[in-house]
């Protein structure tokens, strides 16, 4: 079902993530949203992965152009925990950009499974919390998401069914 990913190598992701949108916020002076998949890192390698995440980019650009919001770089990593986009924003301002990204996370048949991440044109993350959102939901048991993955609440056979139901029920709704 899955390889297993070190904790070293999942160190190197975080490393490699932080760094490239870095480069990118210092680069263009803006907003840079990450796109990645919202799954345990073990799950990221799966095949349904690079769909999601393009599922997401296009959702994210669409979102962007209509809101003319435009997209002044882009950058795509393939890592040990799978695949990754980043893009450079300009846009109004990054907390409004991150509302945006929340609602296609709560809207999108796929969105429990994508992470859109922002961060500001200084390089500081904008958290659901900084928007007055509420931690998101857990796709088992919908208690807050971040409690059951610290508490290992699931394990990967349930979560991985889990998120095969969500993208069986996103292709019947498409």
């Amino acid at each position: 079902m899955h390889s297993s990913i070190s904790l070293y190598d999942s160190y190197l992701c975080k490393e490699t993530r932080a760094k490239k949108q870095q480069q990118l916020v210092k680069k263009f002076k803006t907003p840079v949203i990450t796109i990645k998949a919202h799954m345990p890192k073990e799950l990221r390698k799966n095949g349904y992965v690079a769909e999601i995440i393009e599922q997401a980019f296009q959702s994210v650009k669409q979102t962007l152009s209509q809101q003319g919001f435009i997209i002044v770089a882009s950058d795509d990593h393939k890592g040990f925990a799978g695949e990754e986009r980043y893009l450079a924003v300009q846009c109004r301002s990054a907390s409004e950009l991150k509302k945006f990204m929340m609602e296609i996370e709560n809207s999108h048949s796929l969105g429990q499974l994508m992470d859109l991440n922002v961060m500001d044109g200084e390089g500081k993350t904008i958290s659901r919390g900084s928007c007055k959102m509420s931690a998101r939901k857990c796709i088992i048991c919908n208690c807050p998401a971040p409690e059951c993955a610290k508490r290992h609440q699931h394990n990967l056979e349930e979560l991985n069914a889990r998120i095969e139901q969500i993208i069986e029920e996103s292709m019947v709704t498409a």
